[in-house]
């Protein structure tokens, strides 16, 4: 995935409306990051943080009518993102510290994730404000192909809007419930390397927990 470096330690207003390639907190750095009543769009997810990097993310929005956004998970799913973090990946030794602005996951039937559909945490996170949508967690039941070789797999999905491993801090905002995509079918690639993917999708909105 393509990457934006941001200033070292520096805090950062968003001007305008953006679409971006997902933006590295730097390893032992701080950035805190405005999100000035605009969206900022993630090409994959928005955020993330490096394993044992040490970094903190300081998510704010400081206009007043409150209508700033972080929104991404456009083809993330459960195999190139770990269990997901579909906005914001927080991963070891790392923290998040979310005074305001929204989290909001991209709706693709093509690519979800299984859990944690906006934030997925290893690390810390201290919520003060703020609102985590309701994102979506996937229960696949069916066969994975690879090479024309067939396997029978079963991937429960936990966590619709935050799937926590590490340390979740709730003193403010809000965490919507999620909803539950119940998918079943076949997916891969057959011998000659052809996608397959004939899936059933069931939803069951407002089942999904919201944190796990």
């Amino acid at each position: 995935d393509g990457e934006t470096e941001m200033a070292d330690n520096g805090h950062y207003y968003l001007p305008e409306d953006n679409h971006t390639a997902q933006i590295h907190v730097k390893n032992g750095k701080t950035l805190c990051f405005d999100l000035n009543g605009y969206t900022l769009t993630g090409e994959s997810r928005a955020f993330y943080t490096a394993s044992g990097g040490n970094g903190t993310l300081n998510l704010m929005d400081s206009s007043q009518g409150k209508t700033g956004k972080v929104r991404g998970g456009s083809g993330i799913n459960g195999a190139n993102a770990g269990f997901g973090g579909g906005v914001i990946l927080v991963d070891k030794s790392n923290t998040l510290n979310l005074y305001g602005g929204t989290l909001e996951l991209i709706k693709d039937d093509l690519h979800t994730v299984c859990s944690g559909g906006v934030l997925y945490v290893n690390g810390t996170v201290n919520m003060y404000g703020g609102t985590i949508c309701g994102g979506y967690a996937d229960s696949f039941t069916g066969q994975y192909i690879s090479n024309g070789k067939v396997a029978e797999i079963t991937r429960v999905g936990y966590g619709a809007s935050v799937l926590v491993n590490g340390t979740f801090n709730m003193y403010g905002g809000v965490v919507e419930s999620g909803t539950l995509r119940l998918v079943t079918g076949s997916v891969g690639k057959d011998t000659l390397g052809n996608d397959i993917s004939i899936q059933e999708i069931t939803e069951q909105e407002g089942v999904g927990d919201c944190i796990y």
